[in-house]
């Protein structure tokens, strides 16, 4: 795991940077109005701030082997159904796995062939369903409109 800053907060919001120790204890004395001297025990929250690009890359990583073997039994190399806003279309989907994500190469039974592709982040995925988020396309293996084929 990378870090690449660490922040001391505490109540005011001050930022000490140079501090590389989480969960600080501190040990303070004061006196609360005329009342007899009080002891406190005050934690400061400190916060290890992992690089934006190592934190995307290990969430990639657990998303990736949490949905690959299930995607590739389900869809790849079967026939599936390709959905993206009203146009739906059957085929079979050839699907490659990498690091970054999945890329699909689909071919439609009337011979039209094209590609999508989605990062393990943005997959939503199902026992029947697939697709990438925020960009529309879907794969499932049933018809999920018949009356769209009439």
């Amino acid at each position: 795991m990378a870090v690449a800053e660490v922040y001391v907060y505490w109540k005011f919001g001050v930022r000490d940077t140079s501090v590389s120790v989480c969960n600080l204890n501190v040990e303070s004395s004061f006196r609360i109005g005329s009342s007899s001297l009080c002891k406190t025990y005050m934690q400061w929250n400190c916060f290890f701030c992992m690089d934006p690009e190592a934190k995307i890359e290990q969430k990639k990583k657990a998303l990736r082997e949490r949905f690959e073997q299930h995607i590739l039994d389900n869809f790849d190399g079967q026939e599936v159904w390709y959905q993206e806003k009203k146009v739906q279309l059957v085929g079979e989907a050839k699907i490659l796995a990498d690091d970054w994500g999945i890329h699909v190469n689909f071919e439609s039974l009337d011979g039209e062939a094209f590609s999508v592709s989605g990062r393990w982040d943005y997959l939503v995925v199902f026992a029947d369903r697939l697709g990438a988020a925020y960009s529309g396309w879907s794969l499932t293996t049933f018809c999920p409109y018949p009356e769209w084929n009439d």
